[in-house]
């Protein structure tokens, strides 16, 4: 229980009054992959503390700094690091390993394989409605969600792009802002496709939770926001 590890809620009283408590102090006094995490977080939430991290507040500052600074976004260039990276897996075979043990043990389950019959038992009308819908969704190898993940970030880029440009701060011709249009429509068809793929592999991690005090549809509501953050950040020119 987070409530007898005094030192914890000495620390979170002290930062009661601003109002965030820095993810950094945390770790000193509980491990961040434990139940007592979870238990704190749900607290934290319900006391409107946020957790935050010293280098989300120096990336904040460095964001400030670059606030009128113009955004250099080339997209051709990044098409290009994309598809160097893409030919250099297609050629690696402990990425083809890899990728062919997660997709035979996650994503080419049948859904009642994946949930297994333990979990139906937590499952209501609503929820088997919506786990049968997303077992008829296709599934994507792992070269098309790369494709997908550069779709996305494209995307993004060109949201900032436009962005400038709505705010004065950017000029672009008219053949430019069609390309930064197309490249948006492309990124959120793609975004989304990407994240339907994955519907599934939040039921398998879900269902690993069940019986810790969260209804089954929130967790699975939970994770597809988690899932829908993480398409945004996916960068498999990252290594990850």
């Amino acid at each position: 229980m987070i409530f007898d590890n005094k030192e914890l809620m000495d620390l979170i009283e002290s930062c009661r009054e601003e109002g965030k408590v820095n993810i950094e102090d945390i770790e000193k006094y509980i491990e961040i992959d434990s139940d007592d995490f979870d238990e704190l977080a749900r607290y934290l939430e319900q006391e409107n503390i946020a957790i935050k991290s010293n280098e989300d507040e120096d990336d904040l500052e460095d964001e400030n700094e670059e606030d009128d600074e113009d955004i250099d976004i080339d997209l051709d260039e990044e098409a290009e690091d994309f598809e160097g990276f893409i030919g250099d897996i297609e050629n690696d075979p402990d990425f083809a390993e890899f990728s062919n043990e997660i997709e035979n043990e996650i994503k080419n389950k049948d859904i009642d394989d994946l949930v297994g019959p333990s979990t139906a038992f937590y499952a209501d009308d609503p929820v088997k409605m919506y786990l049968k819908e997303i077992g008829q969704i296709p599934l994507l190898n792992s070269n098309q969600e790369v494709e997908l993940s550069r779709s996305v970030q494209e995307g993004l880029l060109a949201k900032e792009a436009l962005a400038q440009v709505e705010a004065g701060k950017k000029t672009v011709t008219e053949d430019e802002m069609e390309r930064i249009e197309n490249a948006i429509a492309e990124g959120d068809e793609a975004f989304n496709v990407l994240t339907e793929s994955n519907l599934r592999l939040v039921v398998s991690i879900a269902k690993k939770f069940l019986g810790k005090g969260m209804q089954f549809q929130d967790l699975i509501q939970e994770g597809n926001m988690g899932l829908m953050k993480a398409v945004k950040n996916f960068d498999p020119t990252k290594g990850y």
